[in-house]
C-alpha cells in the first residue's frame, strides 16, 4: 500500500514552482518534479516569501550559502537544457562557419557583399543569385570555361565590371532586405 501522508514542500522560489507545473518545460528537472508531483497527489508544493523569518527557509538558504561557499563541496554533473544547449551550439557553430567563410578560397565575389554569416536568408531572386555568384548565362562565366572566346558582352565590356554590378549596387540590394 502506498503511503498517502500529506507532504507540504514550502519553497521561497516561485519560478521553480511555476516551471514545475508546467509539462512542457524545457528544463528537465522541472518535468522530473511535474512528473513526481502528478504521481503522488499527496505532495504540495507551496510558495512562501523569502527572508520572512521562517525558521526552515532560513536554514536551508544558509546550508545553501555554505554549500556553495564550501572548497569541499561535491560536484554533481548537471544536464543542461535543451534551450541553453541550443543557444551556445548555435553560437559555436556560427563562430565556426564565419572563420571557414573568412579563410575559404571560393565564393568571394559573395563575401565581399556579405562579408558576415547570418541563419537570416538572404531574399534575392534566382537572377539575382546566378549575377552575384558569377554562376549566370554570362560570357564572362561562360569564357572560364572556354564555352566562348571572351569574357565581354556584347557591348564590349567585361559584365561582372560594369557599372549595375559594382560593389556599391550589391551592397545597397542586400541592405534593401526581403520585401522592402
Amino acid at each position: 500500500m502506498v503511503n498517502q501522508t500529506p507532504i507540504k514542500i514550502f519553497t521561497d522560489n516561485r519560478a521553480a514552482i511555476q516551471a514545475s507545473s508546467n509539462p512542457k518545460s524545457k528544463n528537465h528537472i522541472a518535468r522530473q518534479i511535474f512528473l513526481s508531483l502528478l504521481c503522488s497527489p499527496n505532495i504540495k508544493l507551496n510558495w512562501i516569501k523569502a527572508h520572512a523569518g521562517y525558521f526552515g527557509n532560513e536554514s536551508a538558504d544558509l546550508q545553501a550559502k555554505s554549500a556553495a561557499d564550501s572548497e569541499t563541496t561535491n560536484i554533481h554533473q548537471i544536464k543542461f537544457s535543451k534551450a541553453f544547449l541550443k543557444t551556445h551550439l548555435k553560437k559555436f557553430l556560427t563562430q565556426e562557419w564565419q572563420r571557414t567563410w573568412e579563410d575559404a578560397t571560393t565564393g568571394r565575389p559573395i563575401h565581399n557583399i556579405i562579408p558576415k554569416v547570418s541563419f537570416d536568408p538572404v531574399c534575392w531572386t534566382r537572377e539575382e543569385i546566378l549575377f552575384f555568384t558569377q554562376h549566370g548565362p554570362f560570357p564572362s562565366y561562360f569564357n572560364r570555361f572556354k564555352i566562348l572566346p571572351s569574357p565581354n558582352c556584347s557591348c564590349s565590356h567585361i559584365l561582372m565590371a560594369h557599372q549595375k554590378a559594382s560593389r556599391k549596387s550589391s551592397k545597397n540590394l542586400v541592405s534593401q532586405g526581403c520585401g522592402q
